[in-house]
């Protein structure tokens, strides 16, 4: 056997038992949420009300408040990660640029739960006094700023943390490719008597398929994050369409019920009904995020 031969083998090991691992929590994750769709159905997902006692259980509030902050995590770290790329790769000098990006290193090494008694206890209750009473009275008008914010830790909350705790994956994303753009590139640019502020439209376009990526990417991630939100939402088991009430998502949801699940019948099962519908978003945006970066390698790297 030679050394190749030898390295397959000695690295398909640890690849198979991970896959291997990865499959059967699938299969029991599948098995054990099977019983709650045979019985509920589609109301499973449309149901609002969460009643252990009467056996009525629906998961749209979860649902609900987990696509809502989903959906503010990415209205935060969009345009932040994106202008944090060009203020590292291009506006600071070489060792002011290394330090900056060490930061945002270190920032994205921090546990969540830093992230979430910050944004729990400090963040939301600035916001709550400087901004929510504020969107209330100015935009009530509107169904998302429609409710009266009853204290700083609501769905806007949750997902304005879930959004910076995911800045530093999706800016190292995006300076990883923005690095990668070959230089004749900007050099044109420049030649041709580009602003900078063009020159900058030029890489967000070319860094396009990337940016959706790292969204898709920071997406996946922020649908299954438990502590940040827990700590943020103001855990209300209620569907609403105002970001100013209290609420909850899937992760969190299953966390906070699961000791008791077994207390009542049919519980569990529906908790994990709530896992298999979570993997199945993170897998869906996490794989068109990685579809898209393999393309966009392949495109820049020819």
């Amino acid at each position: 056997m030679g050394k190749s031969e030898y390295t397959f083998y000695l690295l398909l090991i640890p690849s198979l038992f991970s896959f291997s691992i990865l499959t059967l929590i699938l299969i029991h994750v599948i098995t054990l949420s099977l019983p709650a769709f045979m019985s509920h159905g589609l109301s499973l997902l449309l149901e609002t009300r969460w009643n252990p006692v009467l056996q009525k259980y629906g998961l749209l509030p979860a649902l609900s408040g987990t696509l809502l902050t989903g959906f503010v995590s990415i209205l935060i770290v969009t345009p932040i990660s994106l202008s944090l790329t060009f203020f590292i790769c291009d506006l600071l000098p070489g060792k002011a640029s290394r330090i900056f990006h060490r930061l945002i290193e270190v920032m994205g090494a921090l546990p969540t739960v830093v992230y979430g008694l910050w944004g729990g206890f400090i963040l939301s209750q600035f916001l709550y006094s400087s901004m929510y009473i504020q969107l209330h009275d100015y935009l009530d008008y509107i169904p998302l700023f429609s409710c009266k914010p009853l204290s700083g830790q609501n769905i806007l909350s949750a997902g304005i943390v879930l959004g910076l705790s995911m800045i530093p994956y999706a800016s190292s994303l995006l300076i990883e490719g923005y690095k990668s753009i070959p230089s004749r590139y900007i050099e044109a640019a420049y030649s041709l008597g580009f602003y900078r502020f063009e020159v900058y439209r030029l890489i967000t376009g070319i860094l396009k398929p990337l940016l959706i990526a790292a969204i898709m990417l920071s997406l996946s991630r922020a649908l299954g994050e438990t502590t940040i939100v827990a700590l943020t939402i103001g855990n209300a088991y209620m569907a609403s369409a105002c970001m100013l009430n209290p609420g909850t998502t899937m992760s969190a949801w299953i966390v906070s019920q699961f000791e008791s699940s077994f207390l009542y019948p049919g519980v569990s099962y529906i908790l994990y009904a709530g896992v298999l519908i979570i993997m199945v978003l993170s897998f869906v945006s996490s794989s068109i995020g990685i579809m898209l970066i393999n393309r966009w390698r392949s495109i820049i790297h020819g």
